[in-house]
């Protein structure tokens, strides 16, 4: 998910999200991992110091642990995508509807749904 900043009401070229102009993705990371596995959210010194005395066994089975959160972590999180987009297209859509651009947006839902359908067949 990006954050675009500008300040031109009408940009003439593509938006720049690169750089400073894209935020970070801790803050979905977290959120999201939170629920999930909340040791993905510590720093590796500090799951070192709290895991020091475990086992060879332990490690192995914390470690398959983490892959199954990472593996619930992309599942959500491509719910989320999908959710976001379908919601902000909607929102597009609302918006060009009350400028009287039906038209136009009825090609763009058209385009929106063929997207969602390609997104499904390669999820």
């Amino acid at each position: 998910m990006a954050l675009l900043l500008y300040n031109d009401p009408m940009p003439s070229k593509k938006t720049d999200i690169t750089g400073e102009r894209l935020a970070s993705g801790k803050w979905l990371y977290d959120f999201i991992m939170r629920e999930i596995e909340p040791d993905l959210l510590e720093e590796q010194a500090t799951l070192d110091v709290r895991y020091r005395m475990e086992s060879p066994i332990a490690h192995d089975a914390r470690m398959e642990r983490y892959e199954r959160a990472f593996a619930e972590f992309d599942r959500v999180l491509g719910l989320v995508t999908r959710a976001m987009t379908k919601e902000t297209q909607r929102e597009k859509l609302q918006r060009r509807r009350a400028l009287g651009m039906e038209e136009q947006a009825a090609k763009s839902a058209e385009s929106a749904i063929a997207e969602e359908s390609l997104d499904t067949f390669n999820a």
